[in-house]
């Protein structure tokens, strides 16, 4: 069975990495019906520049 305690620790490691904008997630290995390790994935992510005035662009006519 899977105590409260082992949720508390997991949550503060994953408050421990601070993620602003992406994805977590934590994966609970059983071995003999017991926990025996969680892994922590965490992604960040970054946008892309995806308009001209965020890349810089000019345009000739207006310049």
């Amino acid at each position: 069975m899977l105590g409260d305690n082992v949720f508390i620790q997991a949550l503060q490691e994953l408050n421990n990495h601070q993620i602003q904008h992406g994805e977590c997630s934590i994966t609970f290995t059983y071995h003999d019906g017991r926990v025996q390790f969680y892994t922590v994935s965490t992604s960040e992510r970054h946008n892309v520049a995806s308009s001209k005035k965020q890349l810089g662009v000019t345009d000739a006519k207006s310049a």
